[in-house]
């Protein structure tokens, strides 16, 4: 019988407590998480991917369980990483949003550019010839 670990949820606090930083070197990103003990430690949470098998990857953390290859760790990972993987969850979430409203605003321009321009009819063309045409000038009757 296989056992199963129920992880708790990730709260939005220790969402917070990552950043996600671009690296330029390496063309990937990773995420630098606070510690919970203290404010002032941070620890590097990076995925990297396996060049012998592909689609497939470990994650590295830079706290002490992950030194030590999360060997203590209830799961497979430290919580700074589940954090971190949380965090990448919402940031693609929010990048699929946004490509969703750029596109809705594309297709929104096309259909305005698209659109036949009013056209006026006999009678009103006629109306405002009445209306403005010019009239003589008079200051006196």
């Amino acid at each position: 019988m296989a056992t199963t670990t129920k992880t708790s949820p990730v709260t939005e606090e220790q969402i917070d407590r990552c950043s996600r930083i671009f690296d330029m070197e390496t063309q990937e990103p990773f995420y630098m998480v606070l510690s919970e003990a203290d404010n002032l430690t941070e620890y590097k949470v990076q995925y990297h991917k396996d060049p012998n098998r592909p689609g497939k990857g470990y994650f590295t953390c830079t706290c002490p369980a992950g030194r030590e290859g999360f060997i203590h760790c209830s799961g497979p990972y430290c919580k700074h990483v589940r954090w971190s993987i949380a965090a990448a969850q919402i940031h693609k979430a929010d990048e699929k949003d946004q490509a969703r409203a750029r596109m809705r605003q594309e297709q929104e321009y096309h259909n305005l550019l698209k659109r036949k321009p009013y056209q006026w009819t006999e009678a009103e063309i006629r109306r405002d010839q009445r209306r403005y045409t010019a009239r003589p000038f008079q200051l006196m009757k």
